[in-house]
Order: C-alpha cells, then sequence, then structure tokens
C-alpha cells in the first residue's frame, strides 16, 4: 500500500505533468523509477510479485525485477511465475546476464 500510495502521490502525477505532492515541505524532482528495500524475512518475493503485477496492470509500466543469488532467482521465480501467467505478463530469467 506505500508504494501504491507512493506512486499516486508522486509518481504518476509527474508523468501526466501534473505538479506533485511535496516531500517534507520540498518537491521532489522529475521520477521515473521507484526503488525500494526490504529487510531479510519481510516478505520481497510476494511483495515484489504484486508490485509487479500492479504496475504492469494498472499503469502499463514494465518492471525489471534483479536477484543477485542464483537459487533464490530460481525460487522466486517458479513460484511467481504462475501468478504472473494467471495475470497475462510475460515474464522470463536470465542467468548469464552478469
Amino acid at each position: 500500500m506505500m508504494m501504491a500510495k507512493f506512486y499516486g502521490d508522486y509518481l504518476k502525477p509527474a508523468l501526466e505533468g501534473k505538479p506533485a505532492k511535496t516531500l517534507k515541505g520540498k518537491s521532489l524532482p522529475p521520477l521515473k523509477a521507484f526503488i525500494a528495500q526490504m529487510s531479510t524475512g519481510e516478505g520481497k518475493s510476494i511483495v515484489i510479485a504484486m508490485l509487479a503485477i500492479f504496475m504492469v496492470k494498472l499503469h502499463g509500466m514494465r518492471v525489471h525485477v534483479l536477484e543477485n543469488n542464483e537459487g533464490l532467482l530460481e525460487r522466486d521465480y517458479a513460484v511467481n511465475k504462475p501468478f504472473y501467467d494467471k495475470f497475462g505478463i510475460h515474464s522470463a530469467k536470465d542467468l548469464t546476464d552478469e
């Protein structure tokens, strides 16, 4: 929900050429990306899957998910691929890209 609110308040208005809300009294520069960081055990895998679907389906944006651990990439891709397929979202993994 926090990411959806951030997108609606700051990113979407900028994409539509409207003024965005300010953050602590300061306006944000035009943003073209959103990067989130979560700690271990906070449910990153499902959050990433749902955020990808949210951004692709509701806002027509492309989403790239990067993982530096091959084991986690294999696990998360296997778990989330059926989820993406259900929503008609093309997904793939690339283990050759360093």
